[in-house]
C-alpha cells in the first residue's frame, strides 16, 4: 500500500505497526520507500514513548476494569509485564490487547525508524509524544471497557482479524484493507473510530499538504487503516484536489 501525489515529491505509504511473527516478512515496497526518501515522517516517535502512555495519577489500570474483564486480561499478561501493564492507560491497554493474542514482531515504522537513526535520515512526525499520548484520554472509559469485553469474549475472532488485515495488507489491496476495518471490533464504537482515525486524518492534512509542496522526497508512512474509506487519507487527498496513484509492486 504505496502511492505517489502526483507532481510532487510526497509518497504515502499504509503500514502495519506490529506483523505476526510466523509471517514477518514485508511486501517490497518498503525497502524501495526507505531508499527513494529523503524524509521520512511518521504518525509520532516512537522512540522512548512509554512514559506518555503511562498514567500519571497513581492509579493502576485495573483500578480501572471490572473484576470480570480485570481476571481475564491479566491471565493473558506475561508475569513479567504485569507491572508495566498496570501503568498503561486504558486506551493503551485496549489498543495492545491484540498482541496478547497472538505473538508479534516489529513491522514497517520500528524497522524503518531504526536504519533511519542509524543512517542520519531526516526524520519528523505528525503527533508530538504528548499529543500522542493525549488521544487516549480523549474516549470514555465505557466505550473502551466496550470493546475490551468485545475481544475478550471472542479472542479466536480477534486473532483472525488481525491475520487477515496482514494479509489484506501485504496484498496491496486497499479494498480488503477496508473490507476488514468495517469488521473491526474498532468499528462498533463510533466514538473510538472517530477520535482515533477520522479526527486523526483531517489534523495531519495540513502537514501534508505542506509536505507535497516541498522539493525534498518525503515519505509518510501510517498505519493503513488510515489511508481507506471516506475520510480516510486518501480520500482527504483528493478531496484537497490531489491525485493519487498507487506505486505498483512491478514499478517498486
Amino acid at each position: 500500500m504505496y502511492y505517489q501525489v502526483e507532481d510532487t515529491n510526497l509518497r504515502i505509504a499504509g503500514s502495519m505497526h506490529l506483523v505476526p511473527r510466523d509471517h514477518p516478512n514485508l511486501p517490497g515496497w518498503v525497502e524501495e520507500a526507505f531508499n527513494w526518501a529523503e524524509e521520512l515522517t511518521f504518525e509520532t516517535d516512537i522512540r522512548n514513548i512509554l512514559p506518555f502512555l503511562q498514567r500519571t495519577d497513581g492509579s493502576t489500570l485495573r483500578d480501572s476494569l471490572p473484576p470480570n474483564l480485570a481476571h481475564a486480561l491479566f491471565e493473558l499478561v506475561p508475569k513479567a509485564d504485569i507491572a508495566r501493564w498496570e501503568t498503561f492507560k486504558l486506551g493503551i491497554a485496549v489498543t495492545a490487547l491484540v498482541s496478547l493474542l497472538t505473538p508479534m514482531v516489529e513491522g514497517v515504522e520500528p524497522q524503518m525508524l531504526q536504519r533511519a537513526t542509524k543512517h542520519h535520515r531526516e526524520l519528523s512526525f505528525l503527533e508530538t509524544q504528548c499529543e500522542h499520548g493525549r488521544l487516549f484520554e480523549a474516549v470514555p472509559e465505557a466505550e473502551y471497557l466496550a470493546l475490551m469485553s468485545v475481544v475478550l469474549n471472542d479472542r479466536a475472532h480477534a486473532k483472525k482479524q488481525f491475520v487477515e488485515l496482514y494479509e489484506a495488507w501485504i496484498g496491496s489491496r486497499i479494498e480488503n484493507v477496508e473490507a476488514v476495518m468495517m469488521r473491526a471490533p474498532l468499528r462498533r464504537s463510533p466514538v473510538v473510530y472517530q477520535k482515533m482515525l477520522l479526527d486523526r486524518n483531517r489534523d495531519w492534512m495540513p502537514a501534508l499538504l505542506r509536505k507535497a509542496q516541498s522539493s525534498r522526497r518525503t515519505l509518510v508512512a501510517v498505519g493503513a487503516g488510515h489511508l481507506s474509506g471516506q475520510g480516510g487519507i486518501l480520500d482527504l487527498l483528493k478531496e484537497a484536489g490531489c491525485s493519487v496513484t498507487p506505486i505498483l509492486p512491478a514499478a517498486a
